[in-house]
């Protein structure tokens, strides 16, 4: 078990850090991949008041600098809701971290390896902090959205729900809808400890919100007597919120989600295969052809 931690948890967990929490780079496509499914969810194609009322609340929230008590309130709530500190990366990365403590107590050995996860942790807690803010700003923003567009839709319909029925319906698309390390599979998970498998929490929570997005805005569309999806005669008082669900899906997993891709790779003079490179542990680096 030491060999193992030492020979392949040690390097792997110092390439995981490089790789997410050290890097520059990483941190900005931590914070654009959680501002797609923003997109996704539609919760962009709000009214530009609600945008700028959900932005606020978002950056006051976080759990970054100095906070007021109320946003410290908000942001307890939000994490017994569910909603925060669940980034898939930050999950895989943090437990396997604790992974590698698991030899018996008294061995030369693991106490070096616990002396240098210490200071590993203390030199890396304002990084580890700043990403794991990047992915709570945005799943508070959809919070925020999606509790004030329920609401305005039941009013609409005069159908009651108290604010705490509110929230928790929010939450619940949150949790469902946008990566959530809690929702990836223990099989998923355990693949951290292979040599082979590198942030597989990632993947996997994308698949599981999209399967996730799709399956609330079916829910919204979906006339609850006829039980037909068609948005223009269905009852369902939540149909508009589907809408923008569906547009929103459709701009993040297709046309939007290419076009940006196409165009950081004609910039930076990089191609398709040396992105999926980058993502394999300890990637080598490879030179763009010249022509």
């Amino acid at each position: 078990v030491d060999l193992y931690k030492y020979t392949v948890l040690t390097p792997k967990a110092g390439a995981q850090i490089a790789k997410t929490v050290l890097s520059p780079t990483t941190h900005v496509r931590n914070f654009l991949s959680a501002s797609a499914f923003s997109l996704a969810n539609g919760t962009l194609f709000t009214n530009p008041k609600l945008f700028a009322q959900a932005f606020k609340s978002a950056t006051d929230t976080i759990q970054l600098g100095v906070r007021s008590p109320q946003a410290m309130k908000d942001y307890q709530e939000a994490l017994e809701l569910g909603v925060v500190n669940t980034n898939t990366r930050m999950g895989d990365m943090q437990n396997l971290l604790k992974d590698m403590q698991l030899s018996g107590p008294g061995k030369f050995g693991d106490g070096i390896m616990k002396r240098m996860l210490r200071k590993m942790a203390n030199l890396t807690e304002p990084a580890q902090a700043l990403y794991t803010a990047e992915d709570d700003f945005y799943k508070l923003f959809n919070f925020k959205v999606e509790g004030a567009r329920l609401a305005n839709a039941y009013a609409k319909a005069g159908i009651k729900k108290t604010g705490r029925e509110i929230k928790e319906e929010a939450a619940d698309i949150v949790r469902n809808t946008i990566p959530n390390y809690a929702y990836v599979s223990d099989l998923v998970r355990t693949m951290r400890v292979t040599p082979m498998a590198n942030f597989a929490s990632f993947p996997a929570g994308i698949m599981v919100s999209g399967t996730g997005i799709f399956t609330r805005m079916m829910k919204e569309l979906r006339d609850p007597i006829t039980g037909s999806i068609n948005p223009f005669t269905s009852t369902n008082p939540l149909k508009g919120i589907g809408m923008k669900r569906l547009l929103g899906s459709a701009s993040a997993f297709g046309s939007v989600g290419v076009a940006v891709g196409s165009g950081y790779e004609a910039i930076y003079g990089t191609t398709n295969n040396q992105m999926k490179a980058l993502d394999r542990f300890v990637a080598p680096y490879e030179k763009p052809d010249k022509k």
